[in-house]
């Protein structure tokens, strides 16, 4: 069953659930990225500091890191204890 396109002119009534959902959310998604379009970079004129940055490279290059998870049972905090 092919339905017609969803317009201006279309009624609520004749929506499923499913298109209500679709439309709802294809209108979360418009707004998130006209208001995160608009906030500034906290980061922006900040460097990272040379420790980091070979932190971060060496993650990108698939070098070994630890889970948090990890981490946290080495030090004795698990919480799930």
């Amino acid at each position: 069953m092919n339905k017609a396109p969803i317009t201006d002119e279309t009624k609520l009534a004749d929506l499923t659930i499913g298109d209500l959902k679709g439309l709802l959310r294809e209108m979360m998604e418009s707004a998130l990225q006209d208001f995160m379009g608009s906030l500034p970079d906290p980061d922006q004129g900040k460097t990272i500091r040379p420790e980091i940055e070979a932190e971060l490279e060496g993650i990108e290059a698939g070098d070994s890191y630890h889970l948090l998870e990890e981490i946290k049972r080495t030090l004795g905090l698990d919480v799930n204890e």
